[in-house]
């Protein structure tokens, strides 16, 4: 059996999260992938997120992918706030919150405190 420190978990998170040594400026969407999806709220959060972990990028490089390449998609798909993902995975998130917010929505206690039925 092999064992690991923890430094060595936290330097493989952080690497695997592009922490450690930035990804190249075009590699912006395999980051956005590998991190599954970046919290945005607010754009600035999501940004700088992006920044953080990409060599070189501007906040147009986002603007860009997201508003004109379309290459990203800011929606409503973790925890009931919006964030960034890849226009690729989209697909996915959609099909595995759709089973789930079908469930949600159906509960009584949301029903009822939104004050609607079925």
């Amino acid at each position: 059996m092999r064992t690991v420190s923890w430094e060595q978990v936290n330097d493989w998170r952080l690497a695997q999260h592009f922490l450690l040594k930035r990804a190249k400026r075009n590699q912006m969407l395999d980051v956005v992938e590998r991190v599954g999806a970046l919290q945005a709220q607010v754009m600035s959060a999501a940004e700088l997120q992006l920044w953080a972990r990409v060599d070189g990028l501007k906040p147009s490089d986002v603007q860009d992918a997201l508003w004109k390449k379309r290459s990203l998609v800011k929606a409503w798909v973790l925890r009931g706030t919006l964030h960034l993902v890849t226009a690729e995975d989209y697909p996915i998130y959609v099909e595995v919150l759709s089973s789930f917010l079908l469930k949600f929505y159906r509960r009584g206690s949301w029903l009822k405190y939104h004050q609607v039925t079925l």
